[in-house]
Formats: structure tokens, sequence, C-alpha cells
């Protein structure tokens, strides 16, 4: 059924394709479907050879498509009774990437599906949301506490890291404190009874070695998560912790603000795997580094409103904070126990209406060099 032409395409394209017949039960419904012909590009994708897949039905050689979200027999089954050519996004488990399918048909009953391998572009589209998702989340959130577990899952998702960890370093930068461990909520306990403690909460010592490898680059990787390590835990300890978690290369992204280290992503990659987005991971680390710096701020701002509130209330003198149109904004106690005014009168009430008219004049000169 296929011809010439037909078959020239399918053996020069880049893109993986593979020419079918529909298989259908005895009332005439599609119940599956044989490869006719697959390209080099196609046996390249699965690993599997043209011999493998030739008269062969699909739920026979690829029996994992059954389990995908789109239902490959009905898809394929109404293209190749419509002749309408149709587009969809799907992800391979066992191949562990994205494909955008096209399936058409020239014939009734046959059809030819087209992959084209599409993981970066998910991969990086999904990182950028995952960025624009945090952002918003923490623009609406400013006044409250950062939401570490947030952060890290955010740092885990946009690397394609087994486990990350998210570090923040003390005011002196002699020492950091893990605050989260994103991907590994199952196996913390069995972590702590390895370690003698939970490492989420634990405060580490500043190590030199470990400073030396981070000091010229935004992201330093490591062999393995006992290079990164060193004296700090065991060897012992840190051989039983690989095989737990099963990790290969280890990544730390530093979360700098004016070349200051506020704190730093513990990325640990799956076997085999090297960090995903990296321009994302510095992306977020950037965006983490202003949210911890503006929450610095806001704290240190809050100390200084505790403090001025506290002098405030306990100042004997008539204190008072007052607008450059003349209006009390705030005035302290001492107004109602001297003069008799509650701060309700006062506070809202332009200042003016209080004064003496012959104390009027050398007070608008005051408030003038004021």
């Amino acid at each position: 059924m296929i011809n010439d032409k037909l078959a020239d395409i399918i053996e020069t394209m880049p893109y993986a394709i593979a020419y079918h017949e529909l298989v259908k039960d005895q009332c005439g419904k599609a119940v599956d479907f044989v490869y006719l012909n697959v390209n080099p590009a196609f046996e390249k994708m699965t690993g599997l050879k043209k011999n493998q897949f030739i008269n062969c039905k699909m739920t026979e050689v690829m029996p994992e498509i059954l389990q995908s979200d789109v239902d490959w027999i009905e898809v394929c089954a109404k293209v190749a009774k419509t002749g309408e050519r149709t587009t969809f996004k799907q992800f391979s488990k066992p191949l562990n990437q994205w494909y955008e399918v096209t399936v058409f048909s020239y014939f009734f009953d046959y059809f030819c599906t087209i992959f084209k391998e599409i993981t970066q572009d998910v991969v990086e589209k999904t990182a950028l949301q995952e960025i624009a998702d945090l952002a918003e989340y923490l623009l609406h959130h400013l006044d409250h506490h950062l939401h570490y577990e947030k952060i890290a899952l955010a740092a885990k998702n946009i690397s394609g890291a087994r486990y990350v960890g998210f570090n923040l370093y003390n005011t002196e930068g002699t020492a950091f404190r893990t605050v989260s461990l994103a991907g590994a909520s199952d196996i913390l306990q069995r972590i702590s009874q390895i370690l003698g403690f939970n490492p989420v909460g634990k405060e580490w010592p500043y190590d030199p070695v470990r400073e030396k490898h981070l000091v010229h680059n935004e992201i330093t990787a490591f062999s393995s998560l006992k290079a990164l390590t060193g004296r700090v835990i065991a060897p012992g300890l840190v051989e039983s912790l690989e095989r737990l978690f099963n990790v290969g290369k280890v990544y730390v992204a530093k979360i700098l603000v004016d070349n200051k280290m506020l704190g730093d992503f513990t990325i640990m990659m799956p076997a085999g795997r090297t960090l995903q987005n990296e321009t994302y991971v510095k992306m977020l680390s950037n965006l983490v580094g202003q949210q911890l710096e503006h929450y610095k701020t806001q704290n240190r701002l809050l100390i200084k409103t505790e403090e001025l509130e506290q002098f405030f209330d306990v100042n004997l003198d008539l204190l008072c904070i007052a607008d450059v149109e003349g209006n009390f904004i705030r005035v302290n106690k001492a107004w109602e126990e001297i003069l008799g005014y509650s701060q309700k009168e006062l506070e809202g009430r332009k200042f003016l209406d209080f004064i003496h008219p012959e104390d009027l004049e050398p007070t608008l000169n005051a408030i003038e060099r004021l």
C-alpha cells in the first residue's frame, strides 16, 4: 500500500517515522495497529531494529503506549478514517523524552506517525513557568515568611535533580543552616537515623575546603556527595547517604546579593545525569537572593519600628509625627496626660488648629525651614 515516494520520505527524514495499518475486530472497530515500515531515526529513537517492528502489533512491541494519557488507537483510527491530520505532545517514560507527534493518513485504514523530539523546549518552558509561578507567589507574600519548601521544590523541578537542599548562611558567613530538603520527605527519617540528626534545621560549620571550590563560580559541580562534604560528615556516613540517595553529581548554586553569599542550593542529580537549565537555576538563585534581602530589610525595619514604638510609648515629653501639610499622624500618650487631648482626638487633625494665633506665624516659619 505504501508507495515509493512515501517510502523514500520515511527513510530520509531526520524525524522518527513509522507507517501503520489498523487492526480491527469482527465489528469493524479498531483494536490495534501493526507496523508496516519504520525509518532509521525511529530505530534510533526506540533502540529497536526494524525487523522487531515490521508486521508486529503495537500492543506487542510497545505496550507501554496503552498507559499514556493519549488513547493512541482511538486517535490514530480517527485519522485513518477521516484523513484529518492531528498533532499532540507525548511524554515517553521508557525513553524519558518529550515528543511532538503528528499523525496523518493518505489511505483509508493506513496512517503515518512522525515523532519530533521536543524535550529541551518543554523542559525550558516548564522551568520558566516554575520561576514565574514562584515569583508571583513571593510577590503576593511580601510581608510573610519565606516558604522554604516551595523554593527548594522549584529548584528541584527546574534543575531536574533528585534532591535539593536549600541552605541559608548566618550574618557573619561562618556557618549555614539547611532550611529545606526537597524530594526527600519519604526517606528523611532514614537519613536522620544514619546521621544521628535531622539535616533539616541543622547548622553546618564553615568549611574552608568547600568554600575554596565555590569561590569562582555561581554554580560549582562536584563528582559526588562525598567530594562536596569533605570532612564535615564522616566518609562512612556519606557513603551510606550516597547509596540511600542514589545520586551522582552534586552541584552547588550560590545565592548572592552584591557579591555576598546569603545561601545556596545543593543540587543532587540522579546517577548519570547532569544539571538541567543552568541559566534558569541562576535566575532562580537571583530571585531568591533578592527576596532574602527584602526580608532582611523588612526585619530590620520591623526592629526599628518596635524600638520607635517603645520610645514613643515611654517618653514623658510631647512627641508627634506630622506630615508636611500639618496633619498629626502619630502622637504619644503624654499629650493626653499633659494637655488632656486623647490620641484619637489629635491623630488625623491639623496641628495648626491647636496653635494659639500669636504663635501661628513663627510655627509656619519653623515648618518651612524643616
